[in-house]
């Protein structure tokens, strides 16, 4: 180009001037000239390598323009997904809270079984009447017999008299047979006083036996009453520890529960924090986007931006290109938000013809 323009020159010269010129001192001036015109268009091209889970997550494509702090890659599904499922963890968290466990109340005493009444003692029984009255009456048969007798031997006596008059016999033997009325009457009386006093002791013997059956009923419903009674404390005991033990459980559970979801909570937040967005660090043009490879379903992605040298953000150097690397997966080791946390940029700048 600068040979172009000295021969046009040197032609215009050698016609408009007579005199002989040095073509040394033309050539310096014409040079000068040359480089004091303005210099041609500078651009830098400056590359930024992505890491991305999908390619929605990239949010430019080639040809589009950007300006510094812009975002150009976020993994804004992921983001969405993360926070609903917060939402959700939070509320989980929130109804653990106002869940109520019931603490179990001691069981009330149940009523003491009423004291058995004691039975009428049926004390001391005596025989001593019916024994009297049998004394009596044997008396009376032997004071009858001796009668009798007597009165037998009497009689034998008369029968022994020669001349006695019938009449006589026949009182005496009246009298006899009277007599044997009487201790017949009288043996009767003590037949019928040992009855009675057979009679009184085996009413006794009933009462007695009664009173037994009485009182080891009475016994057996005191024993049953308090045998209920305790079986009534053992069961309200077992129910209320029981009660104690689900009521602990249902603590631990809840406890365990509430730390699991903070848990969660708190993985959520760290993948959260952990999301890059990556901004333009210049304002330019995206150029190309190109699909280096693909690493553990992440994709590598390389995005060439073109700067013009003006930008006051740049300083001029000699380098042909930048390089930043970022990632937007959710497994970095630090989140980028800023333009100065997208990665390691070189210093080395070059100029670089603009896009088509």
């Amino acid at each position: 180009m600068k040979h172009l323009l000295i021969i046009p020159l040197l032609l215009l010269t050698a016609c408009e001037e007579t005199k002989p010129v040095s073509l040394l001192t033309d050539n310096k001036a014409m040079a000068s000239e040359i480089i004091a015109a303005p210099d041609l268009p500078k651009f830098r091209l400056h590359k930024i390598t992505l890491a991305v889970d999908k390619p929605n997550d990239l949010k430019v494509k080639q040809g589009s323009a950007v300006s510094e702090g812009q975002i150009i890659a976020d993994q804004e599904d992921e983001r969405d997904r993360l926070l609903q499922r917060k939402a959700e963890l939070m509320l989980a968290v929130d109804r653990l809270k106002k869940q109520l466990i019931t603490e179990p109340q001691k069981p009330l005493e149940p009523l003491k079984p009423k004291p058995v009444p004691a039975l009428t003692d049926l004390g001391d029984v005596s025989y001593q009447q019916y024994e009297a009255a049998i004394e009596k009456a044997k008396k009376e048969v032997d004071r009858a017999t001796a009668e009798l007798d007597l009165k037998n031997r009497e009689i034998d006596f008369i029968k022994g008299v020669e001349g006695i008059d019938p009449a006589i016999i026949e009182h005496e033997l009246a009298a006899v047979a009277q007599l044997k009325a009487k201790v017949k009457d009288a043996a009767i009386e003590v037949s019928l006083t040992e009855g009675k006093l057979l009679t009184a002791r085996q009413e006794r013997q009933q009462k007695e036996y009664q009173h037994s059956l009485d009182a080891a009923r009475r016994i057996e419903e005191a024993n049953t009453a308090q045998s209920f009674y305790q079986h009534q404390v053992a069961e309200n005991l077992i129910a209320f520890q029981r009660q104690s033990a689900d009521y602990e459980r249902e603590l631990r559970e809840r406890d365990y529960r509430t730390t699991q979801t903070k848990l969660q909570l708190s993985g959520i937040d760290d993948n959260i924090s952990k999301l890059s967005t990556i901004r333009s660090p210049y304002s330019g043009t995206v150029k190309r986007v190109k699909f280096i490879n693909q690493t553990d379903n992440k994709l590598n992605i390389e995005l060439s931006i073109v700067i013009p040298v003006g930008d006051s953000a740049i300083p001029e150097s000699t380098s042909s290109s930048n390089t930043t690397r970022a990632n937007t997966s959710s497994s970095t080791t630090a989140p980028t938000s800023t333009s100065s946390s997208n990665g390691s940029i070189d210093s080395n700048k070059a100029t670089a013809p603009a896009p088509n």
